[in-house]
Protein backbone atom coordinates (compact mmCIF):
# COMPACT_ATOMS: atom_id res chain seq x y z
CA UNK A 1 0.00 0.00 0.00
CA UNK A 2 2.02 2.63 -1.54
CA UNK A 3 1.62 6.32 0.11
CA UNK A 4 -1.81 4.79 1.48
CA UNK A 5 -5.01 7.08 0.88
CA UNK A 6 -6.52 5.01 3.95
CA UNK A 7 -3.95 7.32 6.35
CA UNK A 8 -6.50 9.42 9.01
CA UNK A 9 -9.31 6.99 8.41
CA UNK A 10 -11.28 4.88 10.57
CA UNK A 11 -11.59 1.35 9.15
CA UNK A 12 -13.53 -2.04 9.89
CA UNK A 13 -12.15 -5.32 8.41
CA UNK A 14 -14.53 -7.94 7.71
CA UNK A 15 -12.82 -11.25 7.06
CA UNK A 16 -12.58 -14.99 8.39
CA UNK A 17 -9.50 -15.36 7.78
CA UNK A 18 -7.83 -13.56 11.53
CA UNK A 19 -4.52 -13.78 9.96
CA UNK A 20 -4.49 -11.74 7.36
CA UNK A 21 -7.01 -9.29 8.98
CA UNK A 22 -4.50 -9.26 11.88
CA UNK A 23 -1.43 -8.69 9.17
CA UNK A 24 -3.71 -5.85 7.15
CA UNK A 25 -4.65 -4.39 10.58
CA UNK A 26 -1.35 -4.29 11.10
CA UNK A 27 0.02 -2.40 8.07
CA UNK A 28 -3.32 -0.28 7.80
CA UNK A 29 -1.81 0.83 11.53
CA UNK A 30 1.53 1.22 10.40
CA UNK A 31 0.23 3.92 7.38
CA UNK A 32 -1.57 5.85 9.90
CA UNK A 33 -5.51 4.69 10.37
CA UNK A 34 -6.02 5.79 13.79
CA UNK A 35 -8.43 2.66 14.08
CA UNK A 36 -8.98 -0.72 12.20
CA UNK A 37 -11.64 -2.98 13.84
CA UNK A 38 -11.46 -6.57 13.08
CA UNK A 39 -15.01 -8.54 12.31
CA UNK A 40 -14.90 -12.06 11.87
CA UNK A 41 -18.31 -12.62 10.08
CA UNK A 42 -21.19 -10.63 7.72
CA UNK A 43 -23.31 -11.56 10.79
CA UNK A 44 -21.57 -9.16 13.53
CA UNK A 45 -20.79 -6.24 10.82
CA UNK A 46 -23.76 -4.86 11.77
CA UNK A 47 -23.77 -4.10 15.26
CA UNK A 48 -19.55 -3.26 14.83
CA UNK A 49 -20.10 -0.80 12.63
CA UNK A 50 -22.50 1.15 14.46
CA UNK A 51 -19.83 0.81 17.01
CA UNK A 52 -17.10 1.81 15.72
CA UNK A 53 -18.09 4.38 13.00
CA UNK A 54 -15.73 3.21 10.09
CA UNK A 55 -15.54 5.41 7.28
CA UNK A 56 -14.66 2.38 4.90
CA UNK A 57 -15.64 -1.11 5.11
CA UNK A 58 -12.39 -3.33 3.88
CA UNK A 59 -13.73 -6.79 2.82
CA UNK A 60 -11.46 -9.62 2.67
CA UNK A 61 -11.23 -12.78 -0.25
CA UNK A 62 -13.49 -14.96 1.92
CA UNK A 63 -16.08 -12.46 2.39
CA UNK A 64 -18.89 -10.87 -0.24
CA UNK A 65 -18.70 -6.79 -0.31
CA UNK A 66 -22.13 -7.04 -1.70
CA UNK A 67 -23.27 -9.42 1.43
CA UNK A 68 -21.58 -6.88 3.72
CA UNK A 69 -23.19 -3.86 1.79
CA UNK A 70 -26.52 -5.64 2.50
CA UNK A 71 -25.94 -5.70 5.91
CA UNK A 72 -24.91 -2.40 6.56
CA UNK A 73 -27.71 -0.69 4.52
CA UNK A 74 -30.37 -3.16 3.97
CA UNK A 75 -33.02 -0.53 2.28
CA UNK A 76 -30.59 0.59 -0.37
CA UNK A 77 -30.05 4.24 0.94
CA UNK A 78 -26.62 4.17 0.53
CA UNK A 79 -26.48 5.26 3.99
CA UNK A 80 -23.47 3.35 5.24
CA UNK A 81 -19.61 3.48 4.78
CA UNK A 82 -18.38 2.24 1.06
CA UNK A 83 -17.66 -1.20 1.37
CA UNK A 84 -14.62 -2.02 -0.72
CA UNK A 85 -12.73 -5.60 -1.21
CA UNK A 86 -9.58 -6.27 -0.76
CA UNK A 87 -8.64 -6.99 -4.29
CA UNK A 88 -9.96 -3.71 -5.61
CA UNK A 89 -7.30 -1.78 -2.93
CA UNK A 90 -4.47 -4.21 -3.48
CA UNK A 91 -4.53 -6.10 -7.04
CA UNK A 92 -2.07 -8.43 -5.78
CA UNK A 93 -3.74 -9.45 -2.69
CA UNK A 94 -1.00 -7.62 -0.43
Amino acid sequence: MDDDPLAGTRILVIGGDREAAESLRAQLSAAGSPSVDLVPGVELVAAQAAAAQPQVVISLGDTDPDAVRARLDPLGLDAGPPVVALAELVPDGR
